[in-house]
């Protein structure tokens, strides 16, 4: 339209992000990332534990079967002591004695393999497994004396558990604080804030959120479902999960001063020191004890487990030969070059 003026609207710049604000970010999608690696983590041991019941210990029954049928026919010719020489039978002995171990952790503290275990080690395997208790337990409290550990006169039960779960705690959060008891200290302004923020937060959910001043039904479930949410949040103090349920179900656009920024992205930070931790201790859970055996190889997954199966129906293979062998008039030549292979690798 000629000789008309046309009017024309910039869009107006977006104002810069502050470096908190950046960071408030940063941070959010750090968390959200960990959350959802924790949970992958999870579906990745539960599928690990599946396989193990279902496929890995039947073979697993197999082998330690095997291994007691090869553990009696040679602890028979150690008995017989016909064709070995002093050293020989020295050597089988604890080789016999690296077995019976074994069965006794696999198969059961059973009165023919404690009998035998007495008879090869001189001891009944109670006084041998309290020895090695009082041991550690010695190890460890020389390795926390320096910590201002206060003596203990518990029994050596008590004393040996209440130090693993020390050491465990210390490996895993390297915290030297766990062993010993800190005075309390007044809180900073900043972590007063970051207090003052959380329960503010918290405050603003539980009045939106509260289901009685619901009257629909289905609304009141919706709502009690998330005052539950956002308790556990608030209990946990989970500032990720209360600004989450706080921008999904209030305010999606919320913005804050830098001043609280500052004091959520502290948070934020040992929030994400907290879920590191939480997936690193996610397989400590007792539900996966049976995976932790395979841990000191790596960290476990399915392609792992396979890959031990395989290997574990390769020695069934062997064992049974073994077996086999032993129960023929050359078994007690086998059992002798048995002994040369313990030699080498247990020497």
């Amino acid at each position: 339209m000629e000789g008309r003026a046309l009017l024309v609207l910039k869009k107006q710049p977006k104002a810069a992000k502050t470096p908190q604000q950046k960071t408030f970010g940063r941070l959010q999608r750090t968390i959200r990332d960990l959350y959802k690696k924790k949970e992958s983590y999870a579906q990745e041991l539960d599928a690990c534990l599946s396989y193990y019941f279902k496929d890995f210990l039947p073979q697993e029954k197999v082998w330690n079967a095997l291994l007691l049928e090869r553990f009696q026919l040679s602890y028979g010719l150690y008995k017989a002591k016909k064709g070995f020489k002093a050293e020989q039978l020295e050597l089988l002995r604890k080789m016999l004695l690296e077995d019976v171990k074994i069965l006794l952790r696999k198969e059961g503290e059973t009165e023919e393999l404690q009998q035998i275990f007495e008879d090869l080690q001189g001891v009944t395997y109670q006084e041998f497994s309290d020895q090695i208790k009082e041991a550690m337990s010695e190890e460890l409290e020389e390795l926390f004396e320096d910590m201002e550990e206060e003596p203990c006169d518990k029994d050596s039960d008590a004393r040996f558990f209440e130090n693993m779960e020390k050491l465990k705690e210390f490996m895993l959060g390297g915290d030297e604080e766990v062993f010993n008891e800190t005075k309390p200290r007044k809180p900073s302004k900043h972590e007063e804030l970051q207090k003052k923020g959380i329960g503010t937060l918290y405050k603003q959910l539980v009045k939106s959120f509260h289901p009685d001043l619901e009257g629909d039904p289905l609304l009141k479930q919706q709502k009690e479902d998330l005052m539950k949410q956002a308790t556990v949040a608030y209990r946990r103090q989970d500032l990720y999960g209360l600004l989450e349920l706080y921008h999904r179900h209030i305010d999606k656009k919320k913005e804050y001063d830098d001043r609280l920024l500052a004091s959520y992205n502290a948070l934020f930070k040992k929030q994400i020191g907290a879920l590191k931790e939480e997936i690193q201790r996610l397989v400590l859970d007792p539900k996966y004890s049976v995976l932790l055996g395979f841990c000191m190889a790596g960290p476990v997954d399915l392609k792992f487990l396979k890959g031990a199966r395989k290997e574990l129906q390769s020695d069934i293979k062997g064992m049974k030969e073994l077996v086999q062998a032993l129960q023929q008039p050359q078994g007690r030549d086998i059992l002798k070059s048995l002994l040369e292979d313990f030699r080498f690798y247990r020497f």
